[in-house]
């Protein structure tokens, strides 16, 4: 009896220590992506978004859905004047390498005017969210919403794109796209 324990006990364990082996493995040497700040372009009009993988495994089927919105201030009341929404994109990107450096995508920002955003009388929210399939492990993985937003920096007059909250912004730019096309829906991303 005591020999039938001990097997039993000695087959649990490495059976748990061949599971807990192949899932630090996968855990180790899996793609993931990490998104980096935007960068403006004034010329085109686009902001320059980066993505990464310092993962050990290529990610390949990277879809980018991003969502813009610029916003005018009133002047004088400091109130939101005439709210012009880009909508939401979909960007399908090439296998991305680990280690290979940022590959970048653009977002058109069609009604931006860099001065007025200088003086805080616009602003710029911009909503991404991404999707990928690593390739080590055949499954399809999401990169947790991110949001950035048009920030004045002052003497400067410089633009930066700190991080604003997704849970807030998100379901805001579903509102305001919801009022220009009803049909409107973020897509969802397993």
């Amino acid at each position: 009896m005591v020999g039938i324990i001990v097997a039993a006990a000695t087959l649990i364990y490495y059976g748990a220590t061949f599971f807990q082996t192949r899932w630090d493995f996968a855990r180790e040497h899996r793609g993931y992506i990490v998104i980096g700040t935007p960068t403006f372009h004034t010329s085109t009009n686009t902001l320059e978004v980066p993505l990464e993988n310092p993962g050990k495994s290529t990610v390949a089927k990277v879809l980018v859905h991003a969502n813009e919105a610029t916003m005018n201030l009133n002047s004088l009341t400091s109130t939101p004047q005439n709210r012009m929404v880009n909508g939401w994109g979909q960007i399908s990107l090439p296998p991305i390498l680990p280690a290979s450096g940022p590959t970048t995508f653009n977002i058109p920002v069609p009604g931006l005017d860099i001065e007025r955003i200088k003086d805080a009388r616009q602003f710029v929210y911009v909503a991404i969210r991404v999707s990928y399939v690593d390739e080590l492990s055949g499954t399809t993985q999401a990169v947790p919403p991110v949001c950035f937003f048009s920030a004045p920096i002052e003497p400067a007059r410089e633009v930066q794109w700190p991080r604003c909250d997704p849970s807030v912004v998100i379901p805001e730019m579903e509102k305001w796209d919801e009022n220009e096309n009803p049909k409107y829906r973020w897509p969802s991303i397993p």
